[in-house]
């Protein structure tokens, strides 16, 4: 008996300590106002949404933008959440990443490490951070940190995300 109780109990602590992962799924839209240093071609941005299917192990992301009298659909991106590094081009941008995505220990939060070659207006090189956080009041909140080659200079922007369905 006093075993049965001990494997009960062990169990109901097991299922307790699971960890859920949240759901990105859904539309979102990118809230301008309440977002921190975004790039200066944003300025010009009317609206900004993505798309998100995620799965088990994976997420796929639409994003499009409105702005400057045009619509724009990007290359559709896919993270898989198996910490191995995937090789991805977005011939739009002229933009090659090579990137590992990883659950950190809060049960809400990813991140994206990247290694960037770009090649439009100027080359450069750089790598960046990505951490994607379902926040309590339902929000997303991607932070972004980038850090440049040669020097080490860095870029980081916040971008505020709120369900539109």
């Amino acid at each position: 008996m006093k075993r049965a109780v001990l494997l009960l109990c062990l169990s109901l602590l097991f299922v307790a300590f699971q960890r859920t992962k949240p759901t990105f799924s859904g539309k979102w839209k990118l809230d301008l106002k309440k977002s921190k240093n975004l790039p200066s071609s944003f300025k010009s941005v009317e609206r900004y949404s993505m798309e998100i299917r995620q799965t088990s192990d994976s997420m796929v992301v639409s994003p499009e933008l409105r702005g400057g009298g045009q619509d724009v659909k990007f290359p559709v991106s896919i993270y898989v959440f198996n910490g191995k590094e995937i090789y991805h081009e977005d011939t739009l941008r002229l933009v090659k990443r090579w990137y590992s995505v990883k659950w950190l220990r809060q049960e809400n939060k990813f991140s994206v490490t990247s290694r960037v070659e770009q090649h439009w207006m100027k080359d450069q090189r750089y790598s960046e951070k990505d951490v994607w956080e379902i926040r309590n009041d339902g929000s997303l909140q991607i932070t972004m940190t980038q850090k440049f080659e040669p020097n080490d200079s860095t870029y980081s922007q916040r971008r505020y995300f709120y369900r539109t369905e």
